[in-house]
């Protein structure tokens, strides 16, 4: 047998592949650890489980802002598809509208900074557009439930005269020409009458 054929048990060995795998890098900005923990504390961002490994910290602060960006505009995208709802149900919020153009605009200043604060004036933005829209959503669901319900009850109501018009006795339907007979001959017996 030759060296070549058994594994090398050496400890320069070991060493080398121990070294290859660097510590994580994690994030060191404080404004944006701050923008992060804002997030968290307040139910706007999910927790990170991936076990994802950065080489740089610049690489893991971009991730982390590419979530922040993703989770703003996720609720930015849910506002205005149900102001668009609300708008074809015919309520006015062309005012809740326009505040939202300013989103994408704060999103930028956010990048810039990255400091709380300025997160915090976008989620405040979206916050009060929300209490807007919230009772508007509510009393349009309301409306379409009734609107639902009083179609289900027209609908068994036509059902129920079908199902009676068809159970009906031939010679019943002739009851109504008959009281319109005997109408105009006592009409016409009283105009006899009168000549």
């Amino acid at each position: 047998m030759t060296l070549e054929q058994f594994p090398s048990t050496s400890p320069s060995n070991n060493i080398s592949t121990q070294t290859k795998q660097k510590p994580s890098a994690t994030i060191q900005n404080k404004n944006l650890i701050e923008s992060l923990l804002y997030l968290k504390q307040n139910n706007l961002i999910q927790d990170s489980k991936s076990t994802l490994r950065f080489e740089s910290t610049k690489e893991a602060e971009d991730s982390k802002k590419e979530d922040v960006i993703y989770a703003i505009k996720e609720k930015l995208s849910t506002t205005k598809q149900e102001i668009t709802e609300l708008q074809k149900s015919g309520y006015n919020l062309h005012l809740e509208g326009i505040k939202l153009i300013k989103i994408p605009l704060k999103e930028k200043i956010w990048l810039a900074t990255l400091t709380k604060q300025d997160l915090e004036k976008i989620f405040k933005t979206l916050k009060e557009v929300n209490t807007i829209i919230t009772p508007l959503k509510k009393e349009n669901e309301e409306k379409i439930a009734e609107k639902e319900r009083l179609e289900k009850l027209a609908n068994q109501k036509t059902k129920i005269e079908a199902t009676k018009t068809t159970t009906r006795d031939p010679s019943s339907s002739s009851t109504k020409p008959q009281s319109t007979t005997v109408a105009t001959t006592t009409q016409e017996q009283s105009n006899k009458q009168l000549h």
